[in-house]
């Protein structure tokens, strides 16, 4: 079978899960299919809110090893990492995607098929297993086109997708020649997330397109990092709903909120983190407000920030943010042994005085400094 190659892209690889970790090779569909009706979302991708009929059901079990999904094909480049696993077994032992340090492989594409329903699915986080160094940055879209394939990958022109966030799955101060965090060599011991879609809107498929392994930017992580082009390995990856409180009618569009408060539980790897700066991001990282500095040298790993025992409540933000991903810059880069981490609640208010649980979460160091994301909610753990 002929790989397919299309301009200002790498190639796709198409991929489908099944039963015991097998991939099978597929195609796109022949011919072009007529667009889906237009739903509430403006974009290309045609997407329905819960109001019109998507399916809005909460759950971490949304993909599966079954699941469809479409990837590019250098996305196992490095023969040296043993069997590929199935991207969407979340709980696979195996390396998923290694890009094999190359820099010519980059933009890295991947989709999902999320729902085969008409009006959807709503997704709104994706956890990721990460390896030894991580993927960075990545912008997500969604679709309602029935006929995603290898040729709808390029999302700058073919029309048939919506921008629905900015996220990053870890890759943070990697730097250069790859030197990054560490899981210890254990695939389910460091989990990225990022959550995404802040009106809740129903798709079939979800992409993401991922731009660098870094992201070590001043405010958090940047939308991307283009310069820095090192080595990456991940492991198994699913794509989650849950209930973010909403605003209007039953669509539980993310709510906004101009304080936050940070409850901290005891430590779960021996020590709770270092932290000299928190950052929220909204679903563009080009939108961001300084939610709480504690003071240190920046953002340098030089082990002088602040040991966050205790709660804190944001700077005001002076109007309400939607606030959906918060990065914490963690200031302990002692090495991979004395990893520290520690499990929280983020509370917000409008008024400083009210609060409102958003989610719970886990915010873990991985075992160097760098940006670290809160997440989101983890109600089933």
């Amino acid at each position: 079978m002929n790989n397919l190659w299309y301009p200002k892209q790498s190639p796709i690889i198409t991929l489908v899960g099944m039963s015991g970790g097998a991939t099978g090779l597929g195609v796109a569909s022949a011919g072009a299919a007529d667009p889906p009706s237009q739903g509430a979302d403006s974009g290309d991708g045609y997407g329905y809110s819960i109001d019109e009929g998507a399916d809005d059901t909460e759950s971490n079990a949304i993909t599966s090893d079954s699941s469809t999904y479409h990837m590019s094909t250098w996305s196992f480049a490095d023969s040296g990492s043993g069997s590929q696993g199935t991207l969407t077994d979340y709980d696979t032992g195996n390396i998923t995607v290694d890009c094999g340090s190359q820099a010519g492989h980059w933009p890295f594409y991947l989709a999902v098929k999320v729902s085969s329903a008409p009006k959807g699915r709503v997704i709104n986080q994706i956890e990721w297993n990460r390896g030894s160094i991580a993927i960075g940055s990545g912008k997500v879209y969604g679709s309602n086109w029935a006929d995603i394939g290898a040729s709808n990958f390029n999302d700058e022109t073919n029309g048939k997708w919506s921008f629905i966030g900015d996220i990053n799955m870890g890759g943070t101060n990697n730097g250069s020649t790859g030197n990054g965090n560490s899981n210890h060599g254990t695939y389910n011991e460091y989990v990225s997330r990022c959550l995404f879609n802040p009106n809740s809107y129903g798709y079939q498929w979800i992409m993401i397109k991922f731009t660098d392994s870094n992201g070590a930017g001043t405010y958090g992580p940047p939308v991307s990092d283009t310069g820095v082009k090192a080595s990456f390995h991940m492991y198994g990856m699913r794509l989650n709903y849950f209930n973010v409180g909403g605003a209007v009618g039953s669509n539980k569009i993310f709510p906004s909120f101009r304080w936050y408060k940070y409850e901290v539980d005891p430590a779960t790897h021996g020590h709770n983190p270092m932290t000299t700066q928190f950052y929220g991001k909204e679903d563009s990282f080009g939108d961001y407000s300084l939610i709480k500095d504690l003071g240190g040298s920046g953002n340098n790993c030089s082990d002088t920030g602040s040991w966050n025992y205790a709660e804190w409540t944001s700077n005001d933000l002076g109007s309400n943010k939607q606030i959906m991903n918060i990065f914490a810059y963690s200031n302990f880069g002692a090495g991979p042994t004395p990893r520290r981490g520690s499990r929280f609640s983020l509370m917000a208010s409008t008024d400083g005085s009210n609060w409102t649980q958003m989610y719970t979460g886990h915010y873990d160091t991985g075992g160097s400094c760098g940006w670290r994301s809160f997440g989101g909610k983890r109600w089933w753990s």
